[in-house]
C-alpha cells in the first residue's frame, strides 16, 4: 500500500512576514496556474491581410489547492486567519514533486493573497468521502524558477568616484 506522502504532488510555501516562510504542506491538487495578456486588434486602413494587435496587460489566474485535511492544516488556517489582521501580499513557493517527494520544478509567486479557504463536509451516515480542504489563492505574476531568467541590479557610491549603477538580465545582455 502506498504511503499518504507519495500522494502529495505540489509542495507550498509562502513568506508569511517578516519572521519567515511558512510550509503550508504538500497537495494532491494545483489548478489556476496561468498568464494571458488582454490585446486590442487594431486594423490599419489600406491593410487586409492582417490586424495589428496593442498588448495591454498581464491577467493571471487564481490557484486552487486541494487536498486531505493533515497536520499542515493548521498551518494554512493559521496563515488565511492572519491575512485579516495583517492584509499584506507576500511571495510563495509551489514546487511540482515526482511520486519519490523529489523537485521536478517550481514557481515564484508575486504578491500573493488568500481568496479563500474551504473545509471538509462530512456526514452522518458516512458516506462523505475523504475530508479534504481547498485554498484559493491569488497573485500578481509568477515565474519558473527553471526558466534561466536572472535580473540583478547594484548601485554603489564613494566619496572620490560618485556614483555608479549596473543592471543585468540573464543571457549576458547588462546595462
Amino acid at each position: 500500500m502506498e504511503t499518504p506522502a507519495l500522494l502529495h504532488n505540489f509542495a507550498v510555501v509562502v513568506d508569511a512576514d517578516a519572521g519567515g516562510r511558512t510550509d503550508l504542506g504538500a497537495f494532491v491538487s494545483c489548478s489556476g496556474l496561468k498568464v494571458s495578456y488582454a490585446y486590442e486588434p487594431l486594423a490599419e486602413g489600406g491593410e487586409n491581410n492582417f490586424a495589428h494587435r496593442l498588448w495591454g496587460p498581464a491577467t493571471y489566474g487564481d490557484v486552487t489547492l486541494t487536498r486531505g485535511i493533515d497536520g499542515a492544516s493548521a498551518a494554512v488556517a493559521e496563515w488565511v486567519n492572519g491575512f485579516a489582521t495583517d492584509p499584506s501580499p507576500t511571495t510563495a513557493r509551489i514546487a511540482a514533486l515526482d511520486p519519490a517527494g523529489e523537485e521536478i520544478t517550481a514557481w515564484s509567486l508575486q504578491g500573493v493573497v488568500p481568496i479563500s479557504w474551504t473545509g471538509p463536509s462530512w456526514k452522518v451516515d458516512g458516506a462523505s468521502g475523504a475530508a479534504l480542504e481547498t485554498l484559493v489563492i491569488a497573485h500578481t505574476g509568477f515565474m519558473s524558477e527553471g526558466s534561466g531568467f536572472e535580473a540583478t541590479f547594484e548601485l554603489s557610491a564613494s566619496a572620490s568616484a560618485g556614483f555608479s549603477a549596473s543592471a543585468s538580465i540573464g543571457g549576458g545582455f547588462s546595462i
